[in-house]
């Protein structure tokens, strides 16, 4: 086994952790997902060295290339027309 494999996913947790503050999640280990692609993009980069093992670095950087060129499309417009221009429209 590698090391890789050998991630903690913590104990259970017998509270609704989306009720809880800040603080008290912190406290627990327990992390926030990425609310953007920005924030998405950036945890990529930081797990490079564990999706190496599964894709091709070439692949992961045309990935990243063409999510960096959406950013710049989308720019300021977050509307729900642009949004489904680019994931729904055929």
């Amino acid at each position: 086994m590698t090391e890789l494999n050998k991630s903690d996913p913590g104990g259970p947790v017998n509270e609704n952790i989306y009720k809880m503050s800040d603080s008290k999640r912190k406290s627990l280990g327990i992390k926030s997902l990425p609310r953007s692609l920005d924030e998405s993009l950036e945890v990529l980069k930081n797990d490079l060295d564990y999706l190496d093992v599964c894709f091709d670095n070439e692949l992961i950087e045309t990935y990243n290339t063409l999510k960096q060129q959406e950013i710049v499309q989308i720019g300021n417009d977050k509307s729900k027309a642009m949004q489904f221009m680019l994931y729904y429209d055929a």
